[in-house]
């Protein structure tokens, strides 16, 4: 019998909170995969980057968590007077996310064009949806009695010349929207989804 392994698996099977943070890079062959779950004090995260390659192990505290997903997700904030922003509903999303699979340019800078952005901004918006550095997303997820009641999704974009940050107010029903990553921008969305997602 192992106590400290028995406390990480109570925690992973029965949490409060589970942040899952996922990344995608450009040319690399695997994702990364990354969950921290937390219950009171206990915070374990869970990493995987490969089939059947996983990493277990105890966080001191949810600022080191933080502080990972900095890591995982490294933004490059732009200026501030760079402050482009859009609101699509979900069908344009759809759209304009197959439309990106099939690099075809000028249909979906009509509707991003229509849902807020300059020609200008929908252009480097496009280029960057479709070739971009890396993507990510954070799930923010509240558990009770092992039932998920509380979740926001924060979706990150890192282009070659901008950074993108993307969420719904209420997730997967409400419209979707789409700001350039001033500085603070990514924090702000983490620790607000955080405090919503905790007990």
């Amino acid at each position: 019998v192992n106590p400290r392994l028995d406390v990480m698996l109570e925690t992973l099977i029965d949490p409060q909170t589970v942040l899952r943070t996922w990344r995608s890079t450009a040319g690399d062959d695997g994702d990364l995969w990354c969950w921290y779950f937390v219950s009171g004090n206990d915070l374990i995260r869970l990493v995987t980057n490969g089939p059947e390659q996983y990493e277990l192990s105890r966080l001191p505290n949810i600022d080191a968590a933080l502080a990972e997903i900095g890591e995982i997700l490294p933004l490059e904030p732009v200026p501030a007077a760079v402050n482009y922003q859009a609101t699509m509903d979900q069908a344009d999303v759809d759209l304009v996310s197959a439309l990106a699979v099939d690099w075809d340019e000028v249909p979906a800078q009509t509707i991003l064009e229509a849902d807020g952005l300059t020609p200008v901004e929908a252009t480097e918006f496009f280029d960057d949806l479709t070739a971009p550095k890396w993507q990510g997303r954070i799930d923010f997820v509240g558990c009770s009695s092992g039932q998920v009641d509380r979740y926001h999704r924060l979706l990150v974009l890192q282009g070659q010349e901008l950074s993108w940050l993307a969420w719904q107010d209420d997730p997967d029903r409400s419209d979707l929207f789409i700001q350039t990553a001033t500085g603070g921008a990514f924090e702000d969305h983490l620790l607000a989804y955080l405090s919503e997602v905790s007990p």
